[in-house]
């Protein structure tokens, strides 16, 4: 019966030396020593991880982006899901954007200058005429070269000072179609 009650105040004092963390002030992007800061030395480290008890904090470049608390965890994850959708979104906007100013470049001119104040802006460079459009995506400009045939669209400003989505030959009238009576 000795036996028994000495292994008693053992587990008691082993519960006494576990410690409990309290993490509801860790937040993602913190460094370890903010962390430090808050909860104290942790159980045991390494570069990129702090253990304070079975929870651990994991680290990349000295900022917090995962571990094993629930909350860390779940903001961790939702973090994530927002930038893989942010990314998504932005893959899918450049994909619209080519796909405009594809639409764009092979429009005829004739139609442009129609709509030269209604859709589009238009003025003369030394290149040959610049046209503007503004869409849901950004500002494109077209730029349809006299001396080489072509036309070239950019988003964000002509030649050097924008980014080249297309480049096609230049289009002067829109295609007649044909009409045949039998």
């Amino acid at each position: 019966m000795a036996q028994k009650s000495s292994s008693k105040h053992e587990s008691k004092s082993k519960k006494a030396t576990k410690r409990h963390y309290n993490f509801s002030k860790i937040k993602l992007g913190m460094t370890k020593s903010q962390v430090i800061a808050i909860l104290g030395k942790p159980t045991d480290q390494n570069s990129s991880t702090l253990i304070y008890g079975s929870a651990d904090l994991d680290f990349d470049h000295d900022k917090l982006f995962d571990g094993s608390p629930r909350k860390i965890h779940k903001a961790a994850n939702k973090k994530a899901k927002a930038e893989a959708k942010k990314a998504s979104r932005k893959k899918v906007n450049a994909s619209q954007l080519k796909s405009f100013a594809k639409a764009f470049g092979q429009k005829d001119v004739e139609t442009l200058q129609r709509n030269v104040g209604i859709a589009y802006s238009s003025t003369e460079t030394p290149q040959g005429m610049a046209y503007g459009w503004k869409t849901n995506y950004g500002m494109l400009y077209r730029l349809d070269n006299s001396e080489t045939g072509l036309t070239h669209v950019y988003k964000g400003g002509l030649g050097d000072d924008g980014t080249e989505l297309y480049v096609g030959q230049t289009i002067k009238h829109k295609q007649r179609r044909s009409y045949y009576y039998y």
